[in-house]
């Protein structure tokens, strides 16, 4: 059954200890607008928290006009929906050794760019998923905790703070049962090094 934001609401409202529900994201209730208050930073941590399958993305990436620093060949422009760089790829070639990875730089040149000495340079980014209907169970049951930590606070003041040490607790361990569900949900071998292949010849 598809998740939806008004559940991850509840959830987190449950786990921070009110007894107060929404019915709607946007109903004004003081529940609904704390959440809310919360909800996009909530979202943003926990997807760059882990390289989640579900938002990993890959595209190429288009060179951005002007000169890069000494230091490096090329820049890119960083795409819209690009929450976390995570690697840099040879063309062709989908996942990579320690020793085959690529150098590459996030920074900011009148916007955000990536540098890297790699022409035709290939990014593996986590993306600003949005759609509440993708996420998995274990991701939601993460993102609630995660949130009930923020809200907890505003919700039930100084009564709060064993609670949102619990929560935050509670987070790091179903963050982790997320991530290794989501880690199930594919499957490549490793790409053979130099050495091995050498020894192999």
């Amino acid at each position: 059954m598809a998740s939806s934001k008004v559940q991850i609401f509840n959830l987190a409202l449950l786990r921070a200890g009110s007894s107060k529900r929404v019915n709607d994201a946007d109903e004004g209730s003081n529940e609904a607008n704390i959440c809310n208050e919360f909800y996009d930073q909530s979202l943003a941590f926990v997807l760059e928290d882990r390289p989640w399958r579900f938002a990993k993305t890959r595209v190429y990436l288009a060179q951005k006009a002007g000169t890069p620093p000494s230091v490096w060949q090329y820049q890119y422009s960083v795409p819209s929906d690009c929450l976390k760089a995570r690697y840099i790829v040879t063309p062709g070639m989908r996942t990579q050794l320690m020793d085959q990875k690529i150098p590459f730089e996030k920074a900011y040149a009148g916007g955000p760019v990536i540098y890297t000495d790699l022409e035709e340079a290939e990014l593996v980014y986590t993306a600003l998923v949005e759609n509440v209907s993708w996420f998995p169970p274990s991701f939601v049951s993460a993102l609630a905790y995660h949130l009930a930590s923020e809200i907890a606070l505003p919700l039930r003041g100084e009564r709060s703070a064993g609670l949102i040490s619990m929560l935050q607790s509670a987070y790091l361990q179903h963050v982790n049962i997320a991530a290794a569900n989501d880690l199930n949900q594919g499957f490549d071998q490793p790409p053979v090094n130099e050495f091995e292949r050498a020894r192999n010849a």
